[in-house]
């Protein structure tokens, strides 16, 4: 189930989102000249929050193969464009890290914006921390339908390391309550081991712009 994800968020540093738009259809094109990007996924904040204003998330069928996209002549071209044209002024990268996809599940039925939350997780047995976040999305989107993915840092360990849940469909003020109370919330044992720590470092409400696939 595990896929390669790469995050890269953003934000607008002009405010022209319609130019933004076109930037990024031309940017993924040409980035998806390297055959080891299968697909990219594009969302735009809804909610005031401090959260990034876009996330657009990479995918790749395994590490090794994001490895050959880092160093082809398709990412390098795409990357000239990006110095030398209105990118350079116009966007700004706030985070790019790197993810594994524990899970994922869709309704098609699902409706409605997704939710998008980055959480920092302390200590704890890597596949109970995957068993507890599998746990606490089912738990938070209980009964909605839509679309559910969560994902950690592939530098995670033992130690902690981040995590990226996406959850799409509910009211957003409840949905955020309970993502603000995974911290200290029930945890039940016989669906993995809360981590030692569990800090909320952003959220906020994303409307899907755009699905590229080959």
């Amino acid at each position: 189930m595990a896929r390669f994800i790469n995050l890269v968020a953003t934000r607008s540093l002009d405010g022209n989102h319609d130019h933004l738009h076109r930037w990024y259809n031309d940017h993924v094109h040409l980035l998806m000249g390297c055959d080891a990007l299968q697909a990219a996924t594009l969302y735009r904040r809804t909610s005031p929050s401090p959260a990034p204003d876009y996330l657009c998330l990479y995918e790749f069928a395994s590490a090794a193969d994001f490895q050959v996209f880092e160093t082809s002549a398709a990412r390098a071209r795409a990357q000239r464009v990006v110095r030398e044209g209105w990118a350079r002024t116009g966007i700004e990268i706030v985070q790019r890290t790197q993810y594994l996809r524990l899970g994922r599940r869709d309704d098609p039925a699902g409706q409605g914006d997704h939710w998008a939350a980055l959480l920092d997780l302390g200590a704890g047995a890597p596949e109970e921390v995957a068993r507890w976040l599998n746990d606490r999305v089912h738990a938070t989107w209980a009964g909605i339908p839509g679309a559910r993915a969560w994902h950690r840092a592939v530098d995670s360990g033992p130690a902690g390391g981040d995590a990226l849940v996406l959850g799409q469909g509910g009211d957003p003020a409840a949905v955020s309550g309970a993502l603000g109370g995974w911290a200290d919330g029930p945890a039940d044992p016989d669906f993995g081991t809360r981590p030692a720590a569990v800090r909320l470092r952003w959220q906020g409400s994303y409307r899907c712009l755009s699905v590229w696939t080959r």
